[in-house]
């Protein structure tokens, strides 16, 4: 099966169903168990501290419980490899938060597509050759006004 994983922003669309095209035929093979999404907890961590500032904790907490309970929701176990390699990528990346080096970590070693609207996740993922799709923040940033 597919997998994918998704930053941040990309949740904060879903909350807010208004997801581009180009990405809304990932969320639904999603939805429909044709693709895996791959979570972890310090993703998690990132998406709940994020957006419940805008949205509150409970509707944050229940989307999460949502979307984690998806049996296309793969939670992967951080282990001193992955962890490892994430640090690495932090290094060679110095402008990769944490987090967005786990996502490139994770993605190199499940083989998954990234979807992000970020710049640095976009750059290091060429630098790894990982595919990605991205879409500026200032082009989707449109879609929440």
């Amino acid at each position: 099966m597919k997998k994918i994983l998704f930053d941040t922003t990309v949740f904060d669309l879903i909350y807010n169903d208004i997801l581009p095209e180009k990405w809304r035929r990932y969320w639904q093979e999603i939805q429909n168990n044709n693709r895996e999404l791959i979570l972890f907890e310090i993703l998690i961590s990132e998406i709940f501290y994020r957006l419940s500032k805008e949205y509150g904790f409970e509707p944050i907490q229940n989307k999460i419980y949502q979307i984690k309970s998806l049996k296309s929701s793969k939670i992967v176990k951080i282990n001193d490899r992955l962890a490892l390699n994430a640090g690495k990528i932090k290094i060679k990346y110095h402008n990769l938060s944490i987090v967005d080096s786990y996502i490139l970590t994770l993605s190199n070693h499940f083989n998954a597509r990234i979807v992000t609207t970020d710049h640095g996740i976009r750059d290091a993922s060429k630098g790894e050759r990982i595919q990605v799709d991205f879409l500026p923040w200032e082009e989707v940033r449109k879609l929440k006004t």
